[in-house]
């Protein structure tokens, strides 16, 4: 017989599979039109590389063959919004010592508008890995994937012509491989109200209940209770948004679960002049593993997802911060990010973390049809408790090949490097070609 968490589980992924068949046509019927916003493409590849294990010493040399697909899809239409970011391959190896798995992330979101302005269905997912030890690197023995899946319904209520009392209600699985005791689920509940103040300025007053529940350990359930206000604005420029307010623990096995924290999310991007944009983000808040591992944005506010995430079931205070900014020149694309985390554990036998990333590209179109991409990433994690720290760093060099507005090549090659006070440090040289074709056209 089919379990309660599973049946719920079934029907929303039966919904994103719906909307993706549904979204897949709509974005074939918009190409023509929105070919410069939406980008889907298949990809598949043969790589090599001299640290297949990433070990220190074993440094087993073997070639692998990947198929991937990325994402980066907006359709916008009265009744229908999804979007869809990210990068995932699939990767097969020839050393019969390492298991095939999948390497990157996807996160997509649709809403079904179901009554325009006044009720709608919602549902986003996010897919990727996670270190099964927190402490290690990210080898191939050490990552384990993780899916996140989230379905809910929003309504609202007009009350005069500024006015609105909004309802909002979603469940959320998060599945954890190879690790069962992290799995759980989350119910929310949700009032707001809500007020135009000016003609692209809105406040809001919102409360709301998050109820975690881990499946496979009697008794571990918790409360997350938030009560904050909401500015939000679009600039001429940009948009921006903030919250402020409180967020409380109801805990009974935390020994100061009744102590509220600040609630803060900021979100901030603009167009600088007419060649540049800048983002912002900024926040502080009472999270889990499964809110914090879906951040509804691949290049979103946290460096080193896999990193950055603790598999652990206790609830955590984390704090955010990033900037980005990028430059369009004549040919040339240019990028720069910084990015910091960190963790504060209600369980004391947990240690606090601070993780902090810096990455940045260049892209050069030396003509037409060929494109040179140079990118680096540098993360820092390091235990608050023991001064434990790991240094993280990758670098790539990339040569795309266009032969049409479809199908191109591109080979590439990657350096990565760890260096760890806990002895997990490696090299590791890998190279990788392969064709794409994109049905999008970009």
């Amino acid at each position: 017989m089919m379990t309660t968490k599973n049946n719920h589980l079934y029907w929303l992924k039966w919904l994103c599979v719906a909307s993706l068949c549904y979204t897949g046509s709509a974005v074939g019927q918009d190409q023509a039109q929105r070919s410069a916003e939406n980008n889907v493409e298949f990809r598949i590849g043969y790589g090599y590389s001299d640290n297949i294990l990433r070990d220190s010493t074993a440094n087993i040399e073997s070639g692998y063959t990947a198929a991937g697909i990325t994402l980066d899809v907006n359709v916008d239409r009265p009744r229908l919004r999804f979007e869809a970011l990210g990068d995932l391959d699939y990767l097969f190896y020839e050393e019969s010592s390492v298991r095939n798995r999948p390497d990157g992330d996807i996160d997509a979101s649709i809403a079904f508008r179901v009554v325009p302005e006044r009720f709608e269905l919602y549902a986003d997912g996010t897919y990727s890995q996670f270190r099964q030890n927190a402490t290690l690197g990210d080898t191939p023995d050490n990552l384990s994937e993780f899916f996140v899946l989230r379905g809910g319904a929003r309504g609202t209520i007009p009350i005069g012509q500024r006015s609105a009392l909004q309802l909002d209600a979603s469940l959320s699985d998060r599945n954890f491989q190879d690790q069962d005791d992290l799995d759980s689920s989350e119910t929310t509940i949700g009032l707001g109200l809500f007020r135009q103040i000016r003609p692209r300025s809105s406040v809001s007053l919102i409360a709301n209940t998050s109820t975690v529940d881990y499946d496979d350990v009697a008794g571990t359930e918790y409360d997350i209770l938030r009560l904050f206000v909401r500015y939000e604005s679009v600039l001429g420029s940009g948009d921006f948004s903030v919250d402020l307010g409180l967020n409380q623990l109801d805990d009974e096995s935390v020994a100061n679960e009744d102590s509220a924290q600040p609630l803060l999310a900021l979100t901030w991007s603009r167009e600088v002049g007419a060649r540049s944009s800048l983002d912002i983000e900024a926040s502080h808040r009472i999270v889990d593993l499964g809110s914090s591992a879906n951040v509804g944005n691949v290049s979103g506010a946290a460096p080193g997802r896999s990193g950055r995430l603790t598999p652990t079931q206790s609830p955590f205070s984390e704090t955010t911060l990033s900037f980005g900014q990028s430059t369009q020149l004549e040919r040339t694309l240019i990028g720069f990010g910084l990015n910091f985390a960190q963790q504060m554990y209600e369980d004391p036998a947990q240690e606090d973390i601070n993780v902090i990333g810096v990455n940045a590209f260049v892209r050069r179109d030396l003509t037409n049809t060929v494109t040179v991409s140079l990118g680096a990433s540098l993360t820092e994690r390091v235990g608050i408790q023991t001064t434990t720290e790991s240094d993280d760093l990758i670098a790539t060099l990339a040569l795309r090949k266009s032969f049409s507005r479809r199908l191109s090549a591109s080979l590439e090659y990657r350096f990565s490097t760890r260096d760890a006070s806990n002895n997990s440090d490696f090299d590791e040289n890998a190279a990788f070609l392969s064709v794409s074709y994109s049905p999008t056209g970009n």
